[in-house]
């Protein structure tokens, strides 16, 4: 059995290990195979986000081989298959995605190492240029970075017209960025009809729903006003009042979707939104040692005609006109960046981070804000420090804190009063009504911070030249987080740690490139992690180069 996460050292060398080169020559004509079946579990896919032990889903023969069918059928792939990706194999879409189907094919596969990619992401685009690749893929964030890190002067040696797949999941899809993507690299072979949106989840192996490698991505519009109210779509036609969904296709072979009220086991009509079931040949087979959150979780059934079972992915979604659109997830999930963040472990860290801050009453919930996921915290003061409150430290400890420990930057901080938080009559953090007071600015804060958008001017403090010393790095670094994380140079400073300023690790990768490209100096992304202040990281780079030259 293969665990692709959380096995410790202690536990692989636990597993009976057979060293073939000290065996007797004549070993392989006394080798047996195993009786295997579809049923025989042959890996765990552990799930991301969770709050405690994260869930092991039990992966089958049978699973790995239905849904490598699937997306061989759904992406048209044969033995002249060439992928080229960066996709982390610990995660679904990298395993069974880009690494499993071109064995299931027997076409070839280029990989990059996923920090390789977020270093320099053209690199991606460069390798699929060289081997013409035909299929590659990526979360939604990934196209957002690619347009906004690729250079004019970068693109006229990318050709990306061998792609017949570019296949887009494992996050909210939107339209916004498929169409920049498209535009952006237009000019480098790309056209729309490459793009193919899917959706899948580690619970079905991978993927669930997506559309044909032979059409294009389809869009639409629905009224604001009757989801929120009524959970029904209403196609629209006013961009400024409605959200824009993208179609994640239909499923495929034999296997079935459809739309559920879980409390009522019922199955909707198209145009509503309720909970997506699944039913398929690529369904795992539980969960591992966790009986009852397997029942919960896969043997769902139609109340009226008991037909089942089926799997309950948490996600909410509606059908429309056949195909599938993603609306949300159930349990207020956080997806930034292609990664599942709980709000609960975010709220806990925050919490924790500063004593000013009131226990159980922190709530943690995203926004779409300029076509990104944003980070939104609200947190109440507890009553005995409003009167001696340093607002801008709390702020600082509050980001730095979930920089370090989830590795996403913060959007917003509200700190509000005191008995102000919402919650049910049980206690519990009305997630969404929080969301919708911020969007109304309704919460009266105490203090509040938000990015600022626009970009500040390079050399609003950075005047130096090209010199390697102390202070021109340190002006640099400066200037270069004012305009990462959207706040003036002017309040940043040099003695307080970088993360304290919501740099998250993909600013930091993006940190350490710049920095050698301006000055030729190392600032390893380890010492960026380590909280170091701002005027060390200066220091540390400039030590590092002496060492070299030295």
């Amino acid at each position: 059995m293969l665990v692709t996460n959380r096995a410790t050292f202690e536990d692989m060398m636990k597993i009976p290990r057979m060293i073939i080169d000290r065996e007797s020559p004549d070993y392989s004509t006394q080798y047996k195979y195993p009786a295997l079946s579809d049923n025989n579990t042959v890996l765990l896919q552990y799930t991301s986000g969770t709050t405690g032990d994260p869930l092991g889903t039990m992966i089958s023969q049978g699973g790995i081989l239905h849904n490598s069918e699937v997306i061989k059928k759904a992406f048209g792939h044969d033995k002249n298959l060439t992928v080229v990706t960066w996709l982390p194999p610990y995660h679904d879409m990298g395993l069974i995605g880009t690494l499993f189907q071109p064995i299931y094919v027997g076409g070839k596969n280029i990989i990059i190492k996923p920090f390789d990619f977020l270093r320099n992401p053209v690199i991606w685009l460069n390798a699929i240029t060289k081997y013409k690749g035909t299929t590659a893929g990526c979360p939604n964030f990934a196209l957002d970075l690619l347009v906004e890190r690729v250079g004019p002067e970068q693109k006229t040696d990318i050709d990306l017209s061998s792609l017949k797949v570019f296949f887009c999941g494992s996050e909210p899809i939107r339209s916004a960025s498929l169409k920049n993507f498209t535009q952006a690299f237009g000019q480098c072979g790309f056209t729309e009809n490459m793009f193919l949106p899917c959706y899948g989840l580690a619970e079905n192996t991978l993927m669930v729903t997506g559309i044909h490698h032979s059409e294009k991505p389809e869009y639409l519009l629905a009224d604001r006003q009757s989801l929120e109210n009524t959970n029904k779509v209403v196609i629209s036609s006013n961009a400024d009042t409605a959200l824009s969904f993208v179609s994640c296709g239909y499923p495929w072979l034999d296997d079935q979707v459809l739309i559920g009220e879980p409390e009522k086991s019922i199955a909707s009509g198209e145009d509503t939104i309720g909970e997506i079931w699944t039913k398929s040949g690529s369904v795992c087979q539980g969960y591992w040692n966790q009986a009852d959150k397997s029942e919960e979780t896969f043997n769902a059934r139609i109340s009226s005609n008991k037909e089942g079972p089926f799997m309950k992915t948490g996600d909410l979604g509606f059908i429309h006109n056949g195909q599938l659109y993603i609306a949300g997830r159930i349990k207020d999930v956080i997806i930034i960046r292609g990664m599942n963040h709980f709000p609960r472990d975010i709220e806990n860290t925050v919490e924790q981070c500063h004593p000013a801050l009131q226990a159980h009453a922190c709530a943690a919930f995203s926004s779409e804000i300029d076509n990104h996921e944003r980070l939104i915290i609200i947190q109440e003061i507890k009553r005995t420090a409003i009167r001696e409150l340093d607002s801008q430290e709390v702020i600082e400890a509050i980001r730095s804190a979930i920089s370090a420990e989830h590795e996403i930057p913060v959007f917003a901080i509200g700190l509000i009063s005191p008995g102000r938080m919402c919650k049910t009559t049980s206690g519990k953090i009305q997630h969404k009504k929080c969301s919708s007071m911020w969007m109304d600015k309704a919460f009266k804060s105490v203090y509040s911070w938000q990015q600022e958008f626009g970009e500040y001017n390079k050399h609003t403090i950075y005047t130096g030249g090209d010199e390697s010393n102390h202070k021109n790095v340190q002006n640099w670094l400066i200037n270069w987080l004012s305009n990462k994380v959207k706040i003036s140079p002017e309040s940043i400073n040099p003695n307080k740690p970088i993360m304290s300023y919501g740099l998250d690790s993909l600013g930091a990768v993006e940190l350490e490139k710049d920095v050698k490209e301006k000055f030729n100096i190392e600032i390893h992304l380890a010492d960026f992690l380590e909280n170091n202040t701002i005027s060390a990281l200066a220091r540390i780079g400039l030590e590092n180069m002496l060492k070299d030259t030295g």
